[in-house]
């Protein structure tokens, strides 16, 4: 039966989502925690207007806790049995670019033929579509300009780039929503990302902020008293890989040089060439470490990724691996090619048809594909959040119906030691990280 309309959906289902999450399990415990801080900092009895911050680890299942955060907050009843935060305006959720948007659409609402979250894991019923919220994906910015249309959704999901611009902005309405979730936050307080903060935020509309790295790409905080930001929940990278939420990774750090084979070498430089000669080391033992997967855990598809400078070091590197390897497919993804060959890209991608993609600071943040165990870092990367959601690319464990993914299944990071990076990994593993490091990436073209 749908609904009754004395109240809205959310409001209404959130007394079943609370006891099919708790009592009947179908959350992980640490899931369950996060959401019930959520509850608590914004269900106290003076109403906060400060952002809670949600800090997990890559992999750990944020995404998850975006989809039953609405229903958590919807449990929320003042003294006089009316709800805090009744939901008869959008939640809009905001990515920082197209691929989380579309991973975000995938997991949150019925507008692929992908099944969400909240059905893939029972918490809403195979025959009660009517349950999940009714959705909108933001194609481009006139979509935003239609303000009735949105009012008409419960959920609206887009990315940050659609609100680039000021004149529009200023005649949105400010109090269109309910609620503001941010995906990979450690954007905030960049300009773009501040502004639609500050046009959304009220006592009426909380914002929750979600990030694996509680710092931007600059080194700089997103947390502080200045930004009105403050930790509602932690979950720590050891107790995470402790707890069997996300494998625990490995490092190897290459200190030998190989032998590329150039299909045009005077297409290339001196320095190129000797990047070349580290990389064909790196992607060797790529190579070794995807056929030790494959015999050891022959039950699951194994891929790695690979993470270049620029689009130009990316081709090279593909070239290399099809000249050493060319039995194993591989392909670029990044932010030069056409719109239709990222797609396909990505759909052979999720098909598990490729063993190793090749990015070139694309594809970083928020993107989940557990068959990625192995992640290779082919240049110096200096900033903190560029280091570890590239490694996170590779912790995500591989959850399916009839399937334990092995402990000995580890994420392997592997670089070359002139890029520096085991400091960085030492850090990455006791989370102090951002204490060392200041300043976004170096153009490494002179380490070669």
């Amino acid at each position: 039966m749908p609904y009754p309309r004395v109240q809205p959906k959310i409001n209404y289902m959130s007394g079943q989502f609370k006891i099919e999450c708790q009592e009947h399990g179908r959350l992980l415990q640490h899931q369950i925690t996060a959401l019930h801080r959520l509850y608590e900092w914004f269900g106290g009895e003076n109403i906060r207007n400060d952002i809670a911050l949600v800090c997990m680890p890559t992999g750990s299942g944020k995404t998850g806790i975006i989809a039953c955060l609405p229903y958590c907050l919807g449990c929320i009843y003042e003294v006089d049995g009316q709800p805090r935060y009744p939901f008869d305006k959008p939640i809009l959720v905001v990515a920082p670019d197209l691929a989380i948007q579309n991973q975000l659409v995938e997991e949150l609402t019925l507008l692929t033929p992908k099944t969400p979250f909240l059905k893939r894991r029972n918490i809403v019923p195979d025959d009660r579509n009517d349950v999940l919220p009714t959705a909108m994906k933001i194609e481009n910015k006139d979509d935003l300009s239609d303000q009735q249309n949105l009012r008409n959704k419960e959920l609206i999901i887009t990315n940050a780039q659609k609100f680039v611009g000021e004149d529009w902005m200023n005649d949105f309405d400010s109090n269109l929503f309910r609620l503001l979730i941010v995906d990979e936050a450690h954007h905030y307080p960049a300009a773009t990302w501040k502004r639609i903060v500050d046009k959304f935020r009220s006592t009426e509309c909380p914002v929750v902020f979600f990030t694996a790295t509680p710092f931007r790409t600059d080194g700089q905080l997103v947390l502080g008293e200045q930004n009105g930001t403050g930790i509602a929940y932690h979950l720590k990278l050891n107790d995470a890989v402790n707890g069997r939420i996300i494998r625990e990774s490995s490092f190897h750090e290459i200190d030998a040089e190989g032998e590329p084979r150039f299909r045009n070498p005077e297409a290339y430089t001196d320095a190129e060439k000797s990047r070349a000669r580290k990389t064909v080391a790196i992607l060797d033992k790529v190579k070794e470490l995807l056929d030790d997967k494959r015999r050891n855990f022959r039950d699951a598809p194994h891929m790695a990724i690979a993470i270049c400078n620029n689009v130009k070091q990316a081709q090279l590197l593909l070239e290399l691996w099809q000249s050493s390897y060319p039995n194993e497919s591989a392909d670029c993804y990044h932010s030069k090619m056409q719109r239709q060959r990222q797609e396909d890209v990505m759909s052979r991608l999720k098909d598990n048809q490729l063993s190793l993609v090749i990015v070139a600071r694309k594809l970083l943040e928020g993107f989940d594909h557990p068959p990625i165990s192995i992640a290779a870092i082919t240049y110096k990367i200096t900033s903190p959040a560029r280091f570890v959601q590239f490694v996170g690319r590779a912790q995500r464990i591989l959850r399916r119906e009839g399937y334990i993914e092995s402990e000995e299944l580890l994420a392997d990071i592997v670089t070359h030691k002139d890029y520096k990076q085991q400091r960085n990994f030492d850090n990455f593993k006791t989370e102090k990280l951002i204490a060392e490091v200041r300043g976004d990436e170096d153009d490494d073209d002179n380490d070669a």
